[in-house]
């Protein structure tokens, strides 16, 4: 019922949206500096107007699903395969007290973060952006048994988490700085699932350009959200209009890069060795595309 009513007003509202839509495409074209008093409130409202123009992000027209070449990015196939046949925890996942279907980390990410631990048993976790992966963080280290410290870089969401035994932050990633990740050694992860979004002074710059070179060597590092050969999905650009473009940022970076390595790109994985990462993954749905993209520093 209330999908029909929400489908009925946006019926009603259509005509003022097309307005709306006409003078905001003007107004974009045009600059906002002359229309201060519009600008003041979608500052006011915290929303922007963005254009089909080459100068805007993508929005309109979405790319295929196809894979991309990328000459300067060594996948490191031998290595990836080699690895997952280290990863022998999947007795241990079927019985796990945890969602799968979630929406935030769901099967296949989920299962596979879960080996990880459990396979390079850290001393320290630190997650950038924290909530279902923190609960799987914390059923591998239970079954470890052994002392790992557990931090969380989290200033927006899950409640919850204060209830969590972690070390809580309630601050952005880029306010933290550099100092705290020192303490990452060989075999300890740095879990990335933050912003997405390439932005002067926001997280994602701070992660590439700051945080990253200065990691110990032997650390693993995990990106959500990267589907690295392809592209972002045509649902998520077209329908959603997810205007993510960090999955580039980490291309460009990895590219010609020879201090970091790919110890595991699951959305590779589940296009050419579809097997091999079930068996990984005993969870991950038939539909599921997982998007953790697994890095080392060499």
């Amino acid at each position: 019922m209330r999908r029909k009513i929400a489908v009925l007003i946006d019926l009603i509202l259509a005509p003022v949206t097309f307005l709306a839509a006409l003078y905001f495409k003007l107004s974009r074209r045009r600059g906002f500096g002359r229309r201060p008093a519009s600008s003041a409130i979608f500052r006011l409202l915290g929303v922007l107007p963005i254009s089909d123009h080459y100068y805007e992000p993508l929005f309109i027209k979405p790319s295929k699903a196809i894979s991309r070449a990328l000459p300067g990015l060594d996948l490191n196939e031998n290595g990836q395969l080699e690895f997952l046949e280290k990863l022998v925890f999947a007795d241990e996942i079927t019985d796990l007290n945890f969602d799968f279907s979630n929406n935030m980390y769901a099967s296949g990410d989920a299962d596979f973060l879960f080996q990880m631990v459990r396979h390079a048993k850290p001393k320290h976790v630190i997650e950038i952006g924290a909530g279902k992966s923190t609960q799987i963080i914390q059923l591998a280290n239970a079954k470890d048994n052994q002392n790992c410290e557990h931090i969380c870089i989290e200033p927006y969401e899950a409640s919850w988490l204060e209830n969590m035994p972690v070390t809580l932050i309630r601050e952005k990633v880029e306010d933290v700085g550099v100092e705290i990740f020192g303490r990452l050694e060989a075999n300890d992860i740095l879990f990335i699932d933050s912003s997405h979004i390439i932005r002067p002074g926001g997280d994602v710059l701070f992660k590439f350009l700051s945080l990253l070179p200065t990691l110990a060597s032997g650390v693993l590092i995990h990106i959500h959200d990267i589907f690295t050969p392809f592209d972002y999905s045509e649902k998520w650009q077209w329908q959603d209009m997810r205007l993510w473009n960090e999955q580039y940022l980490l291309e460009a970076f990895l590219s010609h890069n020879s201090d970091f390595e790919v110890v595991a790109a699951l959305a590779w994985l589940k296009q050419t060795h579809p097997e091999l990462l079930s068996r990984i993954c005993p969870m991950m749905a038939p539909h599921r595309q997982p998007g953790a993209f697994w890095i080392r520093r060499k």
